[in-house]
């Protein structure tokens, strides 16, 4: 079923180009009846999927079936009960819960980041390169990787949890800026 979906992405995908991202400029206010949100997104998205009942990918813009902009929407994203209250909890208790990403070793950044003026969220960055360790902590390699992903987990307005991920081509300071002033448009509209 995923392959079907990720196959039918492809297709669409292939039958819009750089050009046509090109031709719509400006900001797009995107509302989802299905999901229940709203958000000022970079252009008018090309492509959305349902990619689940609680997943939805916006394609902004691809080349040759590759997303190379695109916002991907999840709710229920992470444990409402065992998570801490971002805007809340103490410096003590939010470095505990950074601290189990940060083990992960994949991240280059992990913070806390301000959504807007009363709601803060879960910054992740994945790294461009990643050490591989073997059983005795010794590094036996590095990974590198193309593409690097930008994540914000954050409860909404409304108590829901939420992860945005930025799917981009090539990650720039700019592009982090970008998606930062569209998490501070996103409203749950539920």
């Amino acid at each position: 079923m995923l392959l079907k979906i990720l196959l039918m992405i492809a297709l669409l995908l292939t039958c819009f180009s750089a050009t046509a991202l090109a031709a719509s400029s400006g900001v797009y206010e995107y509302t989802s009846k299905n999901f229940g949100y709203k958000i000022i997104c970079p252009v008018k998205p090309l492509v959305k999927v349902d990619m689940s009942a609680k997943r939805e990918l916006l394609v902004f813009a691809s080349q040759g079936g590759k997303i190379t902009l695109g916002f991907q929407i999840t709710f229920d994203a992470f444990d409402n009960k065992t998570t801490p209250d971002f805007n809340k909890a103490d410096e003590k208790t939010l470095n505990e819960y950074l601290d189990k990403f940060r083990a992960q070793n994949i991240y280059e950044y992990v913070g806390i980041n301000k959504i807007t003026q009363n709601n803060k969220g879960v910054m992740l960055i994945n790294a461009e390169e990643i050490e591989v360790k073997g059983d005795d902590g010794e590094v036996e390699g590095v990974l590198k990787t193309d593409e690097q992903g930008v994540f914000m987990f954050f409860r909404t307005n409304k108590g829901r949890c939420v992860e945005v991920e930025l799917i981009v081509d090539h990650l720039g300071e700019e592009d982090i800026m970008n998606f930062r002033k569209s998490l501070y448009t996103f409203e749950d509209t539920k």
